[in-house]
């Protein structure tokens, strides 16, 4: 088993020498939005669509839309700067199902989710449809199934709970930082700017919500 995990973990898209033991890569399952259930075949991010020069990591499966890369690898940039170490991306813009998949996770690791999302009434609708199908014995897939339309009935009030489902957050691996990393990483994050950040802690990464770039306002002409 311990000569097989370098390879799985090398399958799954993380780095062998990242992740010191079986129990953190456990903890972790790489990629949160994921590890709840197998055989989801979301494509993975081409790595023709990053910005030319990136160097920071996308999870298999992960999506970015060309804005937010663009502001990952300037991120990026800001981290490598200062600590000569590079960012791995492992949750990005997701639809209602891997949403739904996200939060089960969340779930099943014992977080609450009324107190990670603002909008609690809508984390509280999730929950309940989350203990029916569970307490309805149903299975995995029916169970995930159930959270995804309570999700996509939500959208469709105009009620997004997470900006992951707007293709504005990013989800960042800081398990593998040291404390001088996260400091080095609040920084950079500062120097970028119109970025919010928020360590979250089940399971634990850096949540990202990147702000849409202001348009410059029109040249205006001198009246004739």
């Amino acid at each position: 088993m311990r000569r097989l995990l370098p390879l799985v973990l090398v399958l799954l898209g993380c780095n062998p020498g990242e992740l010191p033991s079986l129990q953190q890569a456990q903890a972790e399952s790489c990629d949160p939005a994921d590890a709840y259930l197998e055989g989801d075949k979301t494509p993975a991010l081409a790595r023709s669509t990053l910005p030319a020069g990136a160097r920071f990591t996308v999870l298999p499966g992960v999506t970015l839309s060309s804005p937010v890369a663009t502001r990952i690898h300037q991120l990026d940039d800001a981290f490598s700067r200062r600590t000569g170490k590079h960012l791995i991306v492992v949750s990005g813009t997701r639809d209602p199902g891997r949403q739904a998949r996200a939060m089960i996770r969340v779930i099943e690791l014992g977080g609450s989710l009324t107190k990670l999302y603002e909008d609690r009434e809508a984390a509280a609708e999730i929950q309940k449809a989350y203990d029916r199908a569970r307490g309805a014995r149903k299975r995995p897939e029916e169970v995930v199934a159930a959270v995804q339309s309570t999700l996509q009935a939500q959208i469709q009030r105009g009620v997004y709970i997470s900006a992951h489902l707007r293709a504005g957050a990013v989800d960042i691996r800081n398990t593998i930082m040291t404390e001088a990393d996260r400091k080095a990483f609040r920084a950079a994050v500062r120097e970028v700017g119109n970025i919010s950040l928020l360590e979250e802690h089940r399971p634990p990464h850096f949540h990202l919500e990147i702000e849409r770039d202001k348009p410059e306002p029109p040249e205006r002409r001198p009246a004739r």
